[in-house]
């Protein structure tokens, strides 16, 4: 989902087995409260990108549920 313009994380829990979600390029102000949390790909995924968004802040919150996580890229 590289250069999309999206401006939300969400709808991704039907991909279950994902192991990189590439989310740069776009839009997104903040990382949603909850986001790993409830994701259903939270043991699955390993790379994380969000390269070059219009983010403010990352909490730690945000990311760890993510427990097989291997790289977050914010650039």
């Amino acid at each position: 989902m590289y250069q999309n313009r999206i401006k939300h994380i969400e709808n991704l829990n039907h991909c279950p087995k994902l192991e990189v979600l590439d989310l740069s390029f776009n839009n997104i102000r903040r990382v949603p409260d909850g986001f790993s949390e409830n994701a259903t790909y939270k043991h699955t995924l390993k790379k994380l990108y969000l390269t070059n968004n219009k983010l403010s802040e990352m909490p730690v919150d945000a990311i760890r549920h993510f427990k097989g996580l291997e790289l977050v890229e914010l650039g």
